[in-house]
């Protein structure tokens, strides 16, 4: 019984510490940008860097913008940002965040559940997984698609035939707004049906295998 305790615990702490994340109302602290800019000189921003991580753990679910904290914050430079696709590919992407702002977007309201913790809907806004998947030509063979934090923190894969679901999003704005930095900005998987852990967030990379 001990053994299947900590098994659970264990369970639990990993999505939490992923990508699980929920909506309560209210909001918390303001927008993107605060925690975002980077300045001049390494040491700056790894101070930042350093900030924002104590930010997160300070913050651990409470809720910012709508959402539940968790995991670690990811400092990024919105301008150096790119997400790159590539693996069993024909032609590889690295995209800037305008670029894929500047594609067709979907807006789909979806139910993000971190079970036994909590759940909640929410509006999101991005672009079809499976556009960014067909853009960069998927090779036959290919099988299964990995998505990765920026930071290699954490990743979650999917079947090909799941990826190419078109609900799977790669999401920017919650509610009509910008992605809050707590919370995966620049990207992150919107993926309904799946366990919060499988919700990307700081999305940097799309791998086909």
């Amino acid at each position: 019984m001990r053994n299947l305790l900590i098994a659970v615990l264990a369970f639990c702490a990993v999505l939490l510490a992923a990508g699980c994340s929920t909506r309560k109302g209210g909001a918390g602290v303001e927008g993107p940008a605060q925690a975002v800019a980077v300045s001049d000189g390494p040491n700056a921003a790894a101070g930042q860097a350093s900030d924002l991580a104590e930010q997160s753990r300070s913050l651990y679910l409470s809720v910012v913008d709508g959402l539940h904290v968790t995991g670690t914050a990811v400092q990024v430079d919105e301008q150096s940002y790119r997400l790159a696709v590539g693996g069993k590919v024909d032609e590889p992407q690295s995209l800037s965040l305008g670029e894929i702002r500047g594609r067709e977007s979907v807006r789909e309201e979806a139910r993000l559940t971190c079970v036994g913790f909590f759940t909640d809907n929410g509006m999101w806004t991005g672009v079809p997984l499976r556009d960014l998947l067909e853009a960069a030509g998927v090779q036959d063979g290919a099988r299964t698609v990995v998505l990765t934090s920026i930071d290699d923190s954490y990743s979650a894969r999917l079947p090909l035939e799941k990826a190419l679901e078109p609900r799977m999003i790669v999401a920017y704005e919650f509610d009509d707004r910008p992605l809050h930095v707590l919370h995966g900005f620049p990207l992150r998987l919107v993926a309904p049906g799946e366990p919060g852990s499988t919700w990307v967030k700081w999305l940097g990379s799309i791998t086909v295998e």
